[in-house]
Order: C-alpha cells, then structure tokens, then sequence
C-alpha cells in the first residue's frame, strides 16, 4: 500500500506544473518536432539544426507523445522513468551487496534526498544521464562481487556497458568518461589493478559500439558539420572555456550537495569513518568505489568551466547507498539524536517560510505570486514536521527501521509539495 501510494505521487504529480523555460520547453519541443517530422536522427529546434546534445531523451520523450499524446506530464516521463530506475537498480544493488535492509535503506534515503526527487520531476537530460549513470555503477557492484560466477559477471558488466552507451546518447562522452575517471581513480587509490580483467572491455566495448556507433553515423554523413560542433564545441570549449557563459566558483557544487542531501548530512563523519575503514580490507571494496565514485564526479564538475545545477546529480546514488550503510548500524541513542536534528531544522525552515514572500516585492504581480508560494512552503514544512514526528514516535517504541522509513517519507512529500506550489511561479515563467 506504501509503495503504490508513493508511486502515485511520484508519477500522477507530473502535469501540475506547467514545463519551465529553458530546458524544459526546449526539450519538449524539439522531441514534438522529431515526432511530428519522422525525422529521428537529425534533431531540429524551431526547424534549426540542434546539435548540442544527443538523441536518446528525446527519441523516448517522442515515443512518449506516439503513445500518450502531445502534453507536458508526457514530456517529464522520461525524467520520471529515469529517476525511479536510477533508485531502484541503487537499491537492488545495495541488497545484493550489503543485504534486505541496506537496500531498503538505500531507496528511502534517495527517495528523500530533495535533489533526486525535483530533478526526476523536471524535463531535463541531466535526470536521464544520472539514471543511467547509476544503473551501470550498480551493474558493476553486482559484477564484482566475490559470490558471483563467471557467466554472472560478464553478465552484469555487459549491462554496465549498456547503460554507459545509453548515458551516451543521452548527453554525450561523460557517459562514458565519468565511470572511466572513477574505476583509474578507485584503481589508484585501493591499487586494485585485478579489477580491469574482470571489467570484459572487449566484448563490452563492443556492445557500447554496437549501440552508440550507428546514430553518430548517421547524424555525420547527412550533417558533415555535425562532428566539430558536438565533439570540440560541445565537449572540450564547454569545460575547458567559458565559451557558453556558465562559468560558476569552484565551491558552486558545495551548496547544491548540501541542499541536495540535506536530510543525511549528519552522517557525513561516520560515512567517512565507515569508508577509511573498509578500504583497508582486501579484495574488491564496494564502498571506497561508491565514496571515489561521489568525490571523483564532483572535482571533475567542480573544475570544469561550465556549470549547472543538474550536472552534480549523478554523486547522489552512490550518496545514498553509504547512508544507508551508516543508517543500518546507527544504534537508537544516535539516530534519536540525529531526528531531533532534523525537527529543528524542519521548525526553522517554518518560522523562515514568510520570508519567501519578500522575495517578489516589486512589482505587484510578482509579490502576490510570492506570497502565495510562501504558503506552499509553510504547509510543505508542516508536512515534514508532521512526519518527522511520526518518526519519533516509532523511535521512542524502539522501532528504528519504521522511523527511519517514516523520516524518508516526510521529506520526500514535503519536497514533492514544495515542487508542486512552485507552478504559483512557473506559470508566468512557462517555457
């Protein structure tokens, strides 16, 4: 009954907000454009060539409106998709490895980590990277473990290479350049050097080949200036230059973890405890890959000359599964402590609500718009305290594991309400 609940919410809330300029109406109009046209491999925006990024998004987005209609729940569903398979591969890995509860644990600490949920309600191709991002991580925790055959290995790295070709065509060599940076990073640092024989690089080079090669191809031969554009412009002026106008401090990336992680930062000492201990374990080391996984991806954004908020979405599953390894050892005196920590915070975040409405004070329009997402704001907190409370109150019946849980919930539909009253905003603001 929980979980169809919170896949209603997760899925019945995409059409309440009208799509948000720029991504969101761009990428729903060129995927009208390619689904009106037939066209599916030279990608036009307003009938002009668009080659800044690649077609899976928005091939799925088009399949979308084939089958459901042109409409703008239709256009987050990919995102939506995205996301919940993201959560889900996490979790079903974090079992594999760590056991019932830890992947448990792993779903709800995602689910409630407020990033990962506004970011999988949202028309963007940073969702669709991040969830194929975090299929192939969890592919290869699954691959590498110590239990798994031969056959099961090749496997699951077969799936891993899959998922970094889709990464691909979803928004381009990170997809495959994030996971390769992390496996030489982790290789150094736990001097595993056994773990690329067992990574099937041939065979599963050949799939990745075998699915990105043919629309790169294609998109070449009928477009001969397709290749400098995407590859050099797109790729090495974007981070290396400040050719698109995102330049951003390096510390940018700082407080959107924080926020995005916001219900689990108590526990950043003991995950850095957990990891320093385990990596003087031997064999392969699941959590120091997951914490040089997080770390690697944030530097490689952090230096790069273009930033956004989307490209830090991909440390969140791997975030995740170490809270939830911190979580499930936490004895009930801690995690007491930690709840009081975040009812504070939920009770200050209420008393700050007003404040939201002295952000519009001029003109009019936008004071009264506002004012009226303050309330939303107020209430989400109410929401949050509400459930946190019911987190309390299994904690004082020494049922840890329910609070837990009841904790994730509060903060996932207090975010998922404080998503919903922002169409208060995002209707004058509608891409």
């Amino acid at each position: 009954m929980t979980l169809a609940a919170l896949l209603c919410i997760w899925f019945l809330t995409l059409d309440v907000r009208h799509l948000l300029s720029s991504d969101e109406g761009r990428y729903a109009e060129i995927s009208r454009e390619m689904f009106a046209s037939g066209d599916w491999v030279t990608i036009r925006y307003n009938d002009l060539k668009y080659f800044e990024k690649p077609p899976f998004h928005l091939w799925m987005t088009a399949l979308t409106y084939q089958a459901f209609g042109v409409g703008e729940w239709q256009a987050r569903l990919w995102g939506a998709l995205s996301g919940a398979a993201g959560l889900i591969a996490t979790a079903l890995a974090a079992r594999h490895w760590f056991g019932s509860k830890v992947g448990l644990l792993t779903g709800a600490v995602l689910l409630a980590a407020p990033t990962w949920n506004i970011g999988s309600h949202f028309n963007s191709l940073d969702i669709g990277v991040s969830g194929m991002l975090a299929c192939a991580l969890a592919a290869v925790l699954v691959a590498q473990h110590p239990q798994s055959s031969p056959q099961t290995r090749r496997s699951w790295m077969w799936v891993a290479w899959l998922a970094m070709a889709l990464a691909v065509l979803t928004k381009g060599l990170i997809g495959l350049a994030l996971p390769g940076l992390v496996l030489i990073v982790y290789s150094l640092v736990a001097r595993d050097w056994l773990l690329w024989r067992r990574l099937h690089i041939v065979s599963g080079a050949a799939l990745f080949l075998l699915v990105t090669a043919p629309w790169f191809v294609l998109v070449s031969l009928r477009n001969p200036e397709f290749a400098y554009f995407f590859f050099i412009h797109e790729h090495l002026q974007r981070y290396l230059t400040t050719v698109h106008q995102r330049s951003a401090p390096i510390w940018f990336f700082v407080p959107q973890v924080l926020a995005g992680f916001l219900p689990w930062l108590g526990l950043t000492g003991r995950i850095g405890q957990m990891v320093r201990h385990d990596a003087r374990s031997s064999g392969f080391k699941p959590t120091l890959l997951l914490a040089t996984w997080a770390l690697t991806i944030f530097v490689f954004f952090s230096l790069s000359s273009s930033k956004l908020p989307g490209y830090i979405l991909p440390v969140f599953p791997a975030l995740a599964v170490l809270a939830a390894l911190v979580l499930s050892r936490l004895d009930e005196a801690v995690w007491a402590k930690h709840l009081r920590a975040m009812l504070v915070l939920a009770g200050l975040a209420l008393l700050a609500s007003p404040l939201v409405a002295r952000i519009g004070s001029s003109p009019a329009a936008a004071s009264m718009q506002f004012q009226a997402y303050s309330l939303w704001i107020g209430v989400a907190c109410l929401l949050l305290l509400g459930g946190l409370m019911a987190a309390r109150y299994f904690s004082r019946a020494h049922r840890i594991l329910p609070s837990m849980l009841a904790a994730s919930v509060a903060f996932f539909i207090g975010t998922t309400v404080g998503l919903l009253g922002h169409e208060t905003l995002g209707r004058s603001a509608s891409g």
